[in-house]
């Protein structure tokens, strides 16, 4: 490639990728100011339409095809916000982590940022559970335990960890109902009367999501399964610590089993 091209590519690249400027309530200007000065002299005028201009329609579309990702991404933050004040809290996200090629979850980093930033307990959560939403959704699905594996399992000889969609959270409110009605999701069937309000484990059956409020016991074991360990010696702590643990171990099974939460692994 010719230097004077590659040249030409970069000030372009740079210049349209430079932040926007907000005016309040979500308008952007794009002066020509912004602009070097040797690439507006090589831009044509068309249609009466200005060199800065042009590069300013460029701008604005790289800028907004960004917001509109992340607005998607987090839909419950439209709900609790409107748009014009969501997007200058994605221009400002963007600038401290710009995007790389792959926009794929773009915003995988923003509810940690929110929350450092100083933003609103509740956006922050919405936005907590959005970003679980979308890991759930796009995670890969490993082979779930049959009945062919079961005199293994009883036998120590296989053990159980989880799929990679399964989301172990800890929430204020029931955000995930309301995450499916903004999706045009149906409600999974009923789980467990609930026993832990705070307590919720999120997964996804083909592209099915279900949604549960567990008990603290339940989403500690899956907590520490999530951090690598298996589901017997989980268990084996757990049980020591609890007699519900031992109690409800049989249900709690039954119902990973019926959301698609187990994988199979080898024993410790």
């Amino acid at each position: 490639m010719p230097d004077a091209l590659a040249s030409f590519q970069e000030t372009w690249k740079t210049s349209v990728s430079a932040p926007l400027r907000f005016l309040g309530a979500g308008v952007a200007d794009t002066p020509s100011e912004d602009y070097d000065a040797t690439l507006l002299s090589d831009i044509l005028a068309t249609r009466g339409v200005d060199p800065a201009a042009r590069l300013g329609a460029y701008r604005q579309q790289y800028w907004y095809r960004l917001f509109t990702l992340l607005q998607e991404e987090f839909p419950l933050a439209g709900h609790l916000i409107d748009w014009e004040a969501f997007n200058p809290l994605a221009d400002r996200f963007l600038r401290v982590h710009p995007p790389g090629r792959n926009l794929t979850n773009l915003g995988s980093t923003f509810p940690s940022w929110l929350r450092s930033a100083g933003a609103a307990d509740d956006l922050v959560e919405a936005c907590r559970v959005d970003a679980a939403w979308t890991r759930c959704f796009h995670a890969s699905d490993s082979p779930p335990p049959g009945p062919e594996h079961i005199a293994a399992l009883a036998a120590g000889e296989l053990d159980l960890g989880l799929q990679p969609s399964v989301q172990v959270l800890r929430l204020s409110r029931d955000w995930l109902s309301l995450r499916a009605a903004l999706s045009g999701e149906d409600p999974p069937t009923p789980g467990p009367p609930p026993e832990d309000p705070d307590n919720w484990i999120l997964s996804r059956q083909g592209s099915m999501m279900s949604w549960d409020r567990v008990p603290s016991e339940l989403a500690k074991i899956l907590d520490g399964m999530r951090r690598g360990s298996g589901w017997l010696a989980t268990i084996e702590h757990a049980a020591h610590r609890s007699s519900r643990v031992v109690k409800n171990l049989t249900n709690w099974f039954s119902l990973g089993a019926s959301r698609n939460w187990w994988s199979l692994r080898e024993p410790e």
